[in-house]
């Protein structure tokens, strides 16, 4: 485990901007498999519409996981891809399982290596100098959970965002737009919406903190990260949550 030492900062979030984030859902997962199978036959959404029957709209929903599911349009729009939908039971967690083995015995070097492919992201051009805590599956990555970080989550003072806003719109970052499910055009951190800017190939989401909170230096490998302590980290994101809790279950048996 990483070597970590207390430290002042950041607390308080703001739920309007940065909403705690969810496990995946039974709709967001069918939406995914749709979205992969249409992609296998060439299909836009409009042409596997017209074979469904449906509008694009609903195909548009489904894969965006926002759709009221029923089992008519799920039987009818995988029917259109020549597929069936097969349910099965299994224990909670159990989804879990394979990525928790693979990671568990997880060496410093190995977390060393994966923090150092985003090390241009906290250079100058990027994060550096700007006033920030990791947070999220990459503040647990670095204290030795065994999950990935699928993004880069930065707990930000409130009084801080003037500084991201001017780094974001001078390195044009595109913002998250819910209605259009992508990244496009450039927004404000100050002004109200999904706290979430495409960075290259990775993902910046902010968390915006009105008063100071916990927080820890760790060191991996030749780098000092500031975290906020795992045990933060997991009440407000369900989804580490969710790995840590499955982990100790398996590790007992």
């Amino acid at each position: 485990m990483p070597a970590a030492e207390d430290d002042d900062v950041y607390d308080h979030i703001d739920d309007r901007v940065a909403a705690p984030r969810r496990p995946e859902s039974l709709a967001a997962r069918i939406g995914e498999l749709v979205q992969a199978a249409r992609a296998r036959h060439n299909l836009t959404q409009a042409e596997l519409a017209a074979r469904a029957a449906v509008s694009q709209g609903a195909i548009s929903k489904l894969e965006r996981g926002s759709s009221v599911l029923t089992t008519a349009l799920i039987e009818r729009v995988f029917a259109a891809l020549d597929l069936q939908l097969r349910v099965e039971t299994e224990p909670a967690g159990t989804d879990l399982d394979a990525e928790i083995e693979q990671l568990r015995n997880r060496s410093e070097e190995d977390i060393a290596a994966e923090l150092d492919a985003l090390g241009w992201l906290f250079g100058p051009r990027h994060l550096g100098g700007l006033p920030y805590v990791l947070s999220g599956r990459l503040a647990a990555l670095i204290q030795g959970a065994p999950l990935n970080a699928m993004h880069v989550d930065l707990a930000v003072r409130r009084d801080d965002l003037d500084a991201f806003a001017k780094r974001f719109a001078k390195n044009e970052y595109p913002r998250w737009v819910e209605r259009l499910a992508e990244f496009a055009g450039l927004g404000d951190p100050r002004e109200p919406g999904p706290m979430r800017w495409e960075v290259g190939a990775d993902e910046i989401r902010l968390e915006v903190h009105d008063t100071p909170v916990r927080a820890l230096s760790v060191k991996v490998g030749a780098r000092t990260y500031r975290v906020r302590p795992l045990a933060d980290v997991a009440a407000e994101h369900p989804d580490v949550a969710r790995v840590l809790r499955r982990a100790a279950v398996t590790q007992d048996t």
